[in-house]
């Protein structure tokens, strides 16, 4: 009989270790105890450092500070739990200052956190968990205040001060009204002239029409843009111990200017600082590098990780403080103290930057500068066409100059263009843009249907084929060929049009005059086989210095009148270059 109990016994032992090897983990029984025991004095009811407490499903779940997932149900190897009890590392090993977890005990967490039936309940509870903070309420309309007041917000106002024993303060004088509303709306206060109309306004709608006025002063914009500025830490240098100026930042101010006083929709607004180099508002994004920029780069490879992480977290931080009202710095090290935002979301935020770098690029003109450009360059192109007529009469025209030149010959009949260079002024030859006119129309234009080709391209984002003819001016869209000398771009039109003018440069917009080609020739084809040479550098004087505007004409064999038509039209050309260069230097 006695033997038969011991058999029973060992059978049902046997058997609850068997069902606790494949069966599901009982957290009361089976866990509980071992966190008990090990974590929970720590991690309990009474004390929960870091924010964390293992002695619930749900509060494990949660997690605590560290910003690493304690429990990942149906993981355990990805659980931070199983990564700190297994730990070798002393300083990392829990529980600390004790002996290890035994094997069986450890295997048995695994087991539990692997078990992801043993967390559908917990997670559901985290699902429906609601942020405490203001900043995640839900917007509601308050029921207004019964009041005597004309404006809602006054009733507000008037409820809380009735609440508190206390009465609305008497109706300021008019002169004391526009100054309270020129300082707040403009940061500046009225003239003399402006107050005494206002007090003499004795009509109905003088109040209304003085506020209308105020909002319409481009000053609103500028009063305004300041707070803004202030809030995303617009700086016009770059800080730390340089500190030196950033002469390009201007354009991001004078954008959030412009978007107060054009009344920009917020949301848009808050998108096209975000996004805005993907929504063709290039110039918004200027707020994500808004703020401070060490430009002393060490040559430590480990400082150079760091200062990095340093602009992103500026990024990270402004974004935060800006668009969602919350400090998401803390999480850069650990979750969120007070905010509910996880080490892990801080980093999936960061990533969203990380292609962003501190870096001079091109603003594009607004749409109307670019019409008006477009114009003047059309003007000048008609004055430079008379200009060349009278040079040529002497039979050697000036010499190449980086900034505009032009080649005149009788109409040809062409599908195909090709500029070939045979030397330059220093290094590989660079074009900003090639015009081929029929009449007034270039025709070498993408958008046209024409196609590029070159003999071989100098690898660089700023330099590509594509500027060729994308019919946009100066360095930063401009092609530059893979060697000096041997070298052709060629151009494809997309029908066979009748040429008689090509317009050629290095930067149109006179920032740069290296690379200028020297020793060029100019060939059209009908079949792309049989090629007529049309202009070329041989009818030119030879490059002393680079030029940058049209110069020395020859005046002989004309008359004193003819002269002095040629000398006023040259005066005329130079006011109009004048004009273009301000007009896209401002802009």
């Amino acid at each position: 009989m006695r033997y038969l109990q011991i058999a029973c016994a060992f059978f049902w032992l046997s058997s609850r270790f068997a069902c606790a090897q494949v069966g599901s983990i009982d957290f009361e029984t089976q866990v509980l105890p071992i966190l008990e025991e090990h974590c929970v004095a720590c991690h309990g009811a009474d004390v929960q450092e870091s924010k964390l407490r293992l002695d619930s499903l749900v509060d494990a779940l949660r997690g605590g500070d560290s910003g690493e997932a304690v429990i990942r149900p149906g993981n355990s190897s990805q659980s931070h739990l199983i990564e700190r009890v297994t730990s070798s590392d002393k300083r990392l090993q829990m529980p600390p200052d004790a002996e290890p977890l035994e094997s069986a005990d450890v295997e048995l967490l695994r087991r539990w956190i692997d078990d992801s039936q043993q967390w559908s309940a917990a997670q559901a509870v985290l699902a429906e968990e609601k942020p405490q903070h203001w900043s995640f309420q839900a917007v509601r309309r308050p029921e207004i205040p019964k009041s005597e007041c004309e404006h809602p917000i006054d009733s507000f106002v008037e409820h809380r001060l009735r609440a508190a024993g206390l009465a609305m303060s008497a109706t300021a004088e008019k002169r004391r009204l526009i100054r309270r509303l020129y300082l707040v709306m403009h940061g500046l206060p009225p003239t003399p002239e402006q107050i005494s109309a206002f007090v003499d306004d004795t009509s109905e709608d003088s109040w209304s029409r003085l506020v209308d006025s105020v909002l319409e002063s481009p000053r609103y914009g500028e009063r305004f843009a300041s707070l803004w500025l202030d809030l995303v830490r617009f700086g016009e240098t770059n800080g730390y111990e340089t500190n030196r100026e950033r002469p390009n930042a201007y354009p991001y101010r004078d954008w959030v200017i412009a978007a107060f006083n054009d009344d920009k929709p917020y949301d848009q607004f808050v998108r096209e600082q975000i996004a805005g180099d993907a929504l063709g508002e290039p110039v918004g994004t200027g707020f994500l590098v808004a703020g401070p920029n060490d430009i002393v780069k060490g040559q430590d490879a480990l400082l150079g990780l760091m200062q990095r992480q340093d602009e992103l977290a500026d990024m990270v931080n402004a974004t935060g403080t800006a668009f969602l009202g919350l400090t998401t710095g803390c999480a850069r090290c650990h979750n969120h103290k007070f905010d509910p935002i996880s080490q892990a979301d801080y980093y999936a935020m960061q990533a969203v930057f990380a292609g962003v770098e501190h870096a001079e690029r091109e603003v594009p003109l607004s749409a109307d500068v670019q019409m008006q450009v477009k114009e003047n360059a059309k003007r000048i192109a008609r004055m430079r066409t008379a200009l060349a007529k009278h040079s040529k009469s002497a039979g050697i025209r000036e010499p190449v100059n980086a900034v505009e030149n032009f080649e005149m010959f009788e109409p040809t009949e062409a599908r195909f263009l090709r500029f070939t260079i045979d030397d330059t002024s220093g290094g590989e030859p660079c074009i900003d843009e090639l015009q081929v006119f029929v009449g007034d129309e270039n025709v070498a234009l993408a958008s046209a249907g024409a196609k590029a080709s070159s003999s071989g391209d100098f690898v660089h984002p700023f330099h590509k084929l594509e500027h060729l003819i994308d019919g946009q001016f100066g360095n930063g869209r401009s092609w530059i060929a893979s060697k000096r000398a041997g070298v052709w771009a060629q151009v494809e039109f997309a029908r066979p049009v009748s040429i008689e003018r090509v317009v050629w440069g290095r930067d149109r917009e006179r920032k740069f005059a290296d690379r200028l080609a020297t020793a060029y020739r100019i060939e059209l084809s009908l079949d792309g086989d049989e090629w007529k040479e049309v202009a070329s550098s041989k009818d030119r004087r030879p490059v002393k210095h680079v030029e940058t505007s049209i110069d020395n004409f020859e005046l002989r064999g004309l008359s004193p009148e003819e002269a002095d038509a040629v000398r006023a039209e040259v005066a005329r050309l130079r006011a109009a270059e004048e004009d273009q260069r301000r007009l896209v230097s401002s802009s």
